[in-house]
């Protein structure tokens, strides 16, 4: 399976094989997909949006198409832009990197939604892009 996100908010479910469009899921403010990625085990998908919300939602939720009704993970005091977002290497939690330009956060919450551990990092370099280490607790970046 293929999953493609939009500048208007929708993401396409397609078969990689036949290229066929399985689903068509639209996001509630219809906010631009930044980015996207699926949980290891393949049963779920980080959606990171242009509305300053992660959401959290399961492959078989994509297939029943319609709205995105996963967990909406925010930063809801200071309304922090994210730059990336990805699942753990064990899929038990979503990780989050602010956009901010002055400081640099690492943001982890847990599948229900609660915000586990808030990572600071040097104020010089903002996080745009990382990855979780595959077998260990660790994140990776690449400054901008």
């Amino acid at each position: 399976r293929v999953l493609i996100g939009s500048s208007k908010g929708v993401v396409r479910l397609l078969d990689s094989i036949s290229g066929a469009e399985l689903s068509v899921l639209q996001i509630g403010t219809g906010a631009s997909i930044k980015s996207l990625g699926i949980s290891r085990d393949g049963k779920s998908v980080v959606l990171n949006s242009s509305d300053r919300v992660v959401r959290a939602l399961e492959i078989s939720r994509l297939l029943q198409g319609g709205r995105a009704t996963g967990r909406e993970l925010q930063d809801v005091v200071n309304r922090t832009p994210w730059s990336h977002a990805c699942f753990t290497a064990d899929g038990e939690h979503v990780i989050g990197a602010s956009a901010g330009s002055t400081d640099q956060k690492l943001y982890i919450w847990d599948l229900l939604g609660h915000l586990t551990k808030m990572l600071d990092g040097p104020k010089a370099d903002a996080a745009v892009y990382f990855a979780p280490h595959p077998t260990r607790p660790l994140p990776a970046g690449r400054p901008k």
